[in-house]
């Protein structure tokens, strides 16, 4: 019995799919509103950006999406590491950082 190996284009078709759907999922998502949200509160409190700490590396994929869509409406958007000093050692920390001035 022979397995059908798809070919390269197709697996490229499937890629592409696969992208629109999580691209859909992440602007649909709770992620995403809750930015827009932390972003509308910061220019209410007379903020020119809003800068949110990267718990997990799982987020950062979506992150990318958001930034992605931001950038297209103009805003600034950027990933920003910094150094911390620990009892034992350095560590990162990461942030997402949206400006709009």
């Amino acid at each position: 019995m022979l397995v059908k190996i798809q070919t390269p284009n197709e697996m490229m078709e499937l890629s592409e799919e696969g992208k629109k759907k999580f691209e859909k999922e992440v602007l649909e998502g709770p992620l995403f509103k809750k930015v827009l949200q932390s972003i509308e509160d910061s220019a209410l409190k007379g903020y020119t950006g809003y800068r949110r700490k990267i718990h997990s590396q799982d987020e950062v994929r979506s992150l990318k999406v958001i930034q992605k869509y931001l950038q297209a409406a103009g805003y600034k958007c950027e990933f920003e590491t910094e150094k911390r000093l620990g009892l034992i050692s350095e560590y990162d920390v990461h942030y997402f950082v949206i400006r709009w001035k």
